[in-house]
């Protein structure tokens, strides 16, 4: 969870608040996923208000984004399937397939156009000069 101070004068980050004891991937992905809130809240050049299912989804994206690299990373250096592996399987799974309108529709219209235009640049883009995906 992201605190973010809304006075119109400011952007700040108060804090970002995680659960502990959580799988260390879970942790990295969830951390992925605030950072990407910060990032939003913090620069000048994006709206102050975009659509929930946009900010959500390019949030999800970068989770999603984070544990694909990590398992890719993984099954190039150990053929054999791992725990870690598995349930960072898992966690991707439930990315894609959270039913919720907001993160899982969210995250599914920011997959497909991220594997439109192959690229996060562009997609922070189209965020900060439309609030939409490209």
């Amino acid at each position: 969870m992201t605190s973010i101070n809304t006075n119109v004068d400011t952007r700040s980050v108060n804090a970002i608040l995680i659960l502990y004891g959580l799988p260390y991937d879970l942790t990295a992905s969830v951390l992925a996923h605030e950072a990407t809130h910060a990032f939003i809240k913090l620069r000048d050049d994006f709206p102050d208000s975009i659509p929930p299912k946009i900010e959500e989804g390019i949030c999800q994206l970068m989770s999603y984004l984070f544990l694909k690299y990590k398992h890719m990373m993984e099954r190039k250096e150990c053929k054999k399937r791992t725990y870690d592996g598995r349930l960072r399987k898992y966690y991707m799974q439930q990315l894609k397939n959270d039913l919720s309108p907001v993160y899982g529709d969210g995250f599914r219209e920011a997959y497909v156009a991220y594997k439109r235009v192959n690229s996060l640049q562009e997609m922070f883009d189209a965020i900060r000069h439309h609030a939409s995906f490209p």
